[in-house]
């Protein structure tokens, strides 16, 4: 009887833990994933929780305006200091806005003027297919 209880115990317990270890793993995801057959682009260590999450399309929004020249200053939000210390902290992170940085100076201005940075960044982040096109547009 003993021998019966405590290898109940040991099942329900490993039950607990792989239930535990799976919605860890399906609510916290990070980094470069898919969801919904399209791949996100979060920065590292980010937690994308899926039952949060909206997708929008923005595509339409670049019909709707001319060439015009602006500023493209997509770092503005981030004072010397934080730069500082993604550079010698965070290092992931700094790499990962550089990249960003990078991919925004090759946009034309016309999708600098049809589309915000708070637009622009959730494109860089969660459309990987509108990302690819805007390069083109």
């Amino acid at each position: 009887m003993k021998n019966r209880t405590s290898r109940g115990i040991v099942q329900l317990c490993c039950i607990i833990f792989t239930l535990f270890v799976s919605a860890t793993t399906i609510a916290q995801q990070t980094g470069k994933f898919t969801y919904q057959g399209r791949e996100v682009n979060l920065p590292p260590d980010a937690v994308f929780r899926p039952s949060h999450f909206k997708f929008i399309d923005y595509s339409d929004l670049l019909h709707r305006v001319t060439n015009q020249a602006v500023n493209k200053d997509f770092m503005a939000e981030f004072s010397e200091e934080d730069i500082h210390n993604f550079k010698t902290i965070y290092q992931d992170d700094y790499a990962y806005y550089q990249e960003a940085v990078a991919y925004f100076d090759k946009l034309s201005d016309k999708v600098n003027k049809a589309l915000s940075k708070k637009q622009l960044w959730y494109i860089y982040m969660y459309d990987q297919e509108l990302k690819s096109k805007l390069l083109y547009f």
